[in-house]
């Protein structure tokens, strides 16, 4: 058993993942062949942008344990399931899993995200045995939009990215991210980091509904507000930023509680934001617009690529 056999799911023994199912998934409404469909569909795509996403662990020929994960962006990995077969010591296997992608990671400069959520704990814990440690916390906060929200209190008005253009949006985003001090400046890639925005927003992008902000005329700063693409009825601001210029007047709250109101007139019923844990000033504007914080987001860095 302490010798596991990790590798990537292949197609064509796609039965040793149901192997697996336990018995909520045995005793859940939905039809066992509509699981199998959906689970396939995921496969298909996933495994097709990057076969880490499904991991199967192999006591000999009867599957132990099977992790599937999705990257949320080209340098950030997420478990997004791990599950051991019964009798199974779990520990063995989490490790078995993660250490199989400790070393995948390392060489690649990889990340793992999580969060301090209890049903994380066992997840965290394999994390840290298999060498990863925590490069930087963020704080994790939520709102129910169905009811009244803050008011801005800031008369702006817009221009979209369709209006603005690519190019000029970027510069616009370069710009206020300046100052950031829990961003290396050297290392930034903007038109990358658009693009990659772009794509998290799949399905949902729209560049008629992400804006510039202005002020009698004048850019202050942008907000991105976004549906998330795969969960009905939730989104979140992709960006929120103020030029330096501009910064202590009270605009980036009024951004995020315009940025709030806009999802809501999209139908979206929650909101889901986050920052880094050492960001005061945002951390003061989800209190101050009603965004209690509600987890910790955890970022993991692999062995060979810790910071001295």
């Amino acid at each position: 058993m302490n010798n596991l056999l990790v590798r990537e799911l292949m197609s064509g023994d796609e039965a040793l993942w149901f192997e697996l199912d336990d018995e909520a998934a045995m005793d859940s409404e939905t039809p066992e062949s509509d699981r199998r469909a959906g689970f396939l569909k995921r496969f298909k795509e996933k495994s097709a942008k990057d076969p880490r996403t499904f991991l199967i662990a192999l006591d000999g020929s009867r599957p132990a344990g099977r992790l599937e994960g999705v990257f949320l962006d080209s340098e950030t990995y997420f478990v997004s399931e791990l599950r051991c077969a019964d009798g199974v010591p779990v520990s063995i296997v989490e490790d078995a899993l993660i250490g199989h992608l400790a070393g995948s990671f390392s060489r690649d400069g990889v990340g793992m995200f999580s969060s301090d959520r209890p049903r994380n704990a066992e997840i965290n814990s394999a994390l840290e045995r298999a060498g990863f440690e925590i490069e930087k916390m963020k704080a994790y906060v939520a709102r129910n939009l169905t009811g009244e929200l803050p008011e801005p209190g800031v008369a702006f008005t817009y221009r979209t990215l369709a209006e603005a253009g690519r190019d000029e949006f970027i510069r616009l985003l370069t710009d206020a991210s300046e100052g950031d001090p829990f961003e290396d400046p050297e290392s930034r890639e903007p038109e990358a980091e658009f693009d990659e925005l772009v794509e998290m927003a799949a399905g949902k992008y729209d560049p008629k509904l992400w804006f510039a902000a202005l002020v009698d005329g004048e850019v202050v700063g942008a907000v991105l507000p976004q549906e998330f693409a795969d969960i009905k009825a939730e989104g979140t601001l992709f960006y929120v930023a103020v030029l330096p210029r501009f910064r202590g007047r009270g605009y980036g709250r009024a951004l995020h509680a315009a940025g709030l109101s806009m999802l809501k007139e999209r139908g979206v019923t929650k909101y889901i934001g986050s920052t880094d844990t050492r960001n005061a000033p945002m951390l003061r504007v989800f209190e101050a617009n009603g965004c209690p914080q509600t987890s910790t987001q955890l970022f993991y860095r692999p062995p060979s690529t810790r910071r001295r």
